[in-house]
């Protein structure tokens, strides 16, 4: 149903009309009712009752652009009508839904009137007066009262009191209008705008005086840009103040209509590898405020996706010039800036990168090594989206060094280079004391700066003229022998070697313990001994040709306890015979890519199994589980069981016979696609065990014990 007010109600001697009242309360409380518009804005005849031929034409053309609103744009809001209406103190606020903003006062089309047709009513005897009306932005409406109201009812109005017995309508004097619109371009067939004029209406308003609340913020950033997102629990507009610092240079606020309480804003034309500050701030309709703590981000973009670490930023006049600094118990990196380094004041951020993505896409230059953590991220930075490019004086950079950094390495070979973007540039003037562990270098431009230095002569590392083995060998079986015993079984590495190092940990990262020689080249197994029991270890290996050391194997993982079935007295033993599961290249390898394997990747591998006892029989009926993508089955009269699609990586094996189970650990990798293992299985008895023997023999002690002292007593006892 589409319906308007009847704003003749003047006609009939009334000043304030129910029946405007309560047609916009039926269109605001039903769906199925809207409402198209007023009709003050239009002309009436002699009879006050009746419209002008002119003004039916275009009330139905009103009417028409209502119906296709609704039927063909599927759109809901047909009518300029208030939504939220409050009072913070003197100050009323009305926030309005419209077809199309932003909200307009026209005295042109409608004469004006007092307040724009807004009025103010409380029932304390003593209303306030208006003493103003503004706009607010594209959808809302200031009302500002002469005092505080105190009554217990108060209500704001628009066009809602005219003159008694007066003509209603645009340019009647005594009419119940108002000079408030929208921005609607459409207009009929007439050709006159049909712009939407505010309903009729009296709103019981409240003071509000509390801020909202800010939930779920959260920051999407990539090296040009960032988003923030947040919630409110009530309408507020969306504001952000950022900036290099917490003075916050910029702020971007997203007023548009409609206001919600879900709110994102893009900060643009940032530059990569930067620290920025901000700030949220929501506003509701009465103007109340919440802002957030400072928060900071840091754009992507850095060399080689290195993280920042630490950093700092300060501003430096160009007058008076300053230093900054990044340290850390006093290591790190000084900037010393003269006074008229350049045109303008400037921030310098010093930013501490993650070292080893840095070098994984800068290496370093012939013969030198990077010092310590020293990798840094210098900018001078004029506002949010400039940089300085080239200063009009030297800046002076001093790194301070710790002795634990410059271990092995000639002090006097230190030097502060800088990258380019595609090449290290030795910095100028660059000035070394041993003394004070510090070296002081002078630059016109920055970017990132690291610290280098050469080998002493008694560093290993670059004095040894032994081959490096190029490639690892292959670790393909883990399994638990006691409860403190893990044998592991690998493969040949490639290139001439001595010996094989081992390290071992509890956690797949954790490889803290070092073994640096547990046999030579010839070698294919080896017992990990002296191991907490029901502990997880994981194990990896590489060839040592003595100085010269070879890439780290894979790494592979087994339990040092054993399973036992409580029904059994027996347990398995699994041993995997050393049968073609890998197919090695000897194709040579870039040893500064430290690439630990050669096996091109595989989508998945078809397993076949051999289960045989310790006499080379076959083992029928045993079911077999290979996890981490678990797939089960049993073995044939053969000993034979046969998995598809077996994912690359390191495996559980699980036999189980007649209640009794064996565990084996399986890395399965390599070029080759079917993949056979043979695996031997022998039952073992705990009552071989020596702690087992040990317990029986003490309680056959006790108990013959117990037995001797009954004995005696029994025959000393009288008859």
């Amino acid at each position: 149903m589409f319906i308007d007010q009847s704003s003749n109600f003047t006609a009939y001697s009334e000043t304030t009309s129910d029946l405007v009242i309560a047609q916009l309360s039926a269109a605001e409380n039903n769906s199925d009712i809207y409402m198209v518009t007023p009709k003050y804005m239009l002309n009436y005849l002699a009879d006050y009752l009746h419209l002008e031929n002119t003004s039916y034409r275009l009330l139905g053309e009103y009417y028409g652009k209502a119906i296709k609103r609704v039927v063909h744009d599927e759109a809901s809001i047909t009518a300029l009508a208030p939504v939220e209406y409050t009072r913070n103190n003197n100050i009323v606020y009305v926030r309005f839904e419209m077809p199309q903003a932003p909200l307009a006062f026209d005295t042109s089309t409608v004469l004006s009137k007092t307040n724009y047709g807004f009025e103010f009513y409380d029932d304390s005897g003593s209303t306030p007066a208006i003493t103003n009306v503004e706009l607010l932005g594209q959808d809302k409406v200031k009302i500002t009262l002469a005092s505080e109201p105190t009554g217990a009812t108060q209500n704001i109005r628009y066009a809602y009191t005219g003159v008694s017995g007066a003509k209603p309508g645009a340019n009647s004097s005594g009419s119940a209008r108002g000079n408030l619109r929208d921005s609607d371009v459409a207009t009929g067939p007439s050709g006159t705008p049909l712009y939407n004029w505010s309903v009729h209406f009296n709103k019981s308003i409240s003071e509000d005086n509390t801020e909202p609340t800010i939930s779920s913020d959260n920051i999407s950033v990539n090296n040009n840009s960032a988003t923030i997102t947040w919630n409110t629990n009530e309408n507020t507009n969306a504001y952000v103040e950022y900036g290099l610092t917490t003075s916050y240079s910029a702020n971007i606020e997203n007023d548009t209509y409609p206001i919600d309480q879900s709110h994102s804003i893009t900060l643009s034309s940032l530059i990569p590898c930067t620290v920025y500050n901000y700030r949220i701030k929501s506003t509701d309709l009465a103007n109340n405020t919440k802002t957030t703590d400072n928060k900071v981000f840091k754009t992507t973009g850095c060399t080689g996706s290195a993280t920042i670490e630490s950093y700092q930023a300060n501003t430096i006049s160009r007058s008076t010039g300053g230093t900054t600094e990044l340290l850390d118990n006093g290591k790190g990196l000084l900037l010393n800036i003269p006074t008229h380094y350049a045109a303008s004041d400037s921030i310098f951020q010093i930013k501490k990168l993650e070292k080893d993505s840095f070098f994984n896409a800068a290496s370093k230059p012939s013969t030198y090594n990077s010092i310590g953590s020293h990798v840094y991220d210098l900018k001078s930075l004029t506002d949010n989206s400039t940089t300085i490019s080239s200063f009009d004086k030297n800046i002076n950079i001093t790194i301070n060094y710790s002795n634990s950094d410059i271990k092995n390495i000639d002090e006097s070979s230190l030097k502060i280079y800088h990258w380019d973007g595609s090449e290290w540039n030795e910095t100028n003037e660059c000035d070394v004391t041993e003394n004070e562990n510090k070296i002081t270098c002078k630059t016109l431009r920055f970017s990132v700066f690291a610290l280098m230095g050469k080998s002493s002569q008694d560093n290993i590392e670059y004095i040894c003229n032994k081959d490096i083995p190029e490639i690892s060998p292959w670790l393909y079986s883990a399994s638990s022998l006691k409860n403190n015993q893990i044998k592991i079984k690998f493969t040949d590495a490639s290139g001439n070697f001595e010996n094989f190092e081992l390290k071992y940990g509890i956690g797949p990262d954790a490889f803290d313990k070092t073994i640096d020689n547990i046999g030579n080249d010839k070698i294919r197994e080896y017992i990990l001994e002296d191991l907490k029991s029901n502990t997880e270890y994981y194990i990896k290996i590489r060839a040592s040709n003595g100085c010269a050391k070879g890439p780290w194997s894979n790494s592979l993982g087994a339990k040092t306890k054993t399973i036992y079935n409580i029904n059994k007295y027996y347990s398995l033993e699994t041993n995997i015979n050393n049968n073609d599961t890998k197919n090695k290249e000897t194709k040579n390898v870039n040893i500064s890519e430290k690439k630990t394997d050669n096996k091109p990747e595989l989508i998945s591998y078809n397993l076949t199994l051999s289960i045989n006892d310790s006499k080379g029989n076959p083992i029928k009926d045993a079911k077999v589980t290979i996890h981490s993508n678990p797939k089960y089955g049993v073995t044939d009269e053969n000993g034979k069981i046969s998995f598809k699609d077996v994912e690359q990586g390191n495996h559980k094996l699980i036999i189980e016979k007649e209640g009794i189970i064996g565990e084996q650990s399986l890395n399965i990798t390599g070029d080759k696609q079917d993949i056979s293992i043979s695996i031997t299985i022998k039952q073992s008895n705990p009552f071989m065990n020596l702690k087992v023997i040990s317990s029986i023999i003490f309680l056959i002690i006790i108990i013959v014990i117990l037995l001797r002292i009954i004995f005696l007593r029994a025959v000393s006892k009288p008859y």
